[in-house]
């Protein structure tokens, strides 16, 4: 079994919460259904439907679904856990709310290069102001593998959040020559690392 970075012990240690939780994706259930089960509000955004359904029947969870101006939301009976079937590039963020931590991994480095500003922004509205933002992003060449998942170098990372957050690396995790989906392998120098941001 591969390790997993920023898996729950981080999740729960890093953290820290008392309320609100954005996940951007909902790519790994698992850390999502737990921090709902701890007690928290968590609140997903996700592109494909059929994830969210998968999501809600994996975990034996009720849901009721809603329409609203450019978005489906998929919530359970006690509204603590949300997922949005919509663009995160799109959806208001006054319709989010804000967050006291946010958990992105997948989505940053799923995105085109030229959005990440975009995207950056986003999530620096929906931030409260004691916002903790772990992220996990992946450092290779990208001449050697283009992605997705695709390399965030640690300069465009400050360069996209340090007005607004403090960052620290916390952790980082070997994956060369790890198989991917399509039967391909990461590059032998690739790491995905682990960034904690703190709302200044």
């Amino acid at each position: 079994m591969q390790s997993q970075i920023g898996g729950l012990a981080a999740l729960q240690s890093r953290f820290n919460i008392s309320s609100a939780c954005l996940k951007v994706s909902i790519q790994y259930p698992q850390s999502f259904f737990r921090l709902y089960d701890l007690g928290h509000t968590v609140v997903g955004i996700e592109g494909v439907e059929q994830a969210i359904l998968d999501f809600f029947k994996e975990q034996s969870l009720e849901y009721v679904r809603t329409e609203g101006a450019g978005f489906s939301l998929f919530k359970t009976p006690d509204s603590r856990l949300k997922i949005y079937l919509t663009d995160l590039f799109k959806i208001p963020t006054n319709v989010l709310g804000k967050f006291d931590a946010i958990w992105d991994r997948g989505s940053l480095v799923a995105i085109y290069p030229k959005d990440r500003e975009l995207y950056a922004k986003r999530m620096k509205e929906v931030a409260a102001d004691k916002c903790k933002y772990l992220v996990a992003v992946m450092h290779h060449d990208p001449e050697k593998f283009a992605g997705p998942p695709r390399n965030v170098f640690k300069e465009e990372l400050f360069k996209l959040y340090e007005d607004t957050f403090n960052i620290e690396e916390i952790d980082r995790i070997s994956r060369a020559n790890v198989p991917l989906g399509d039967g391909t392998l990461f590059i032998e120098d690739s790491w995905e690392v682990l960034y904690l941001l703190r709302h200044k």
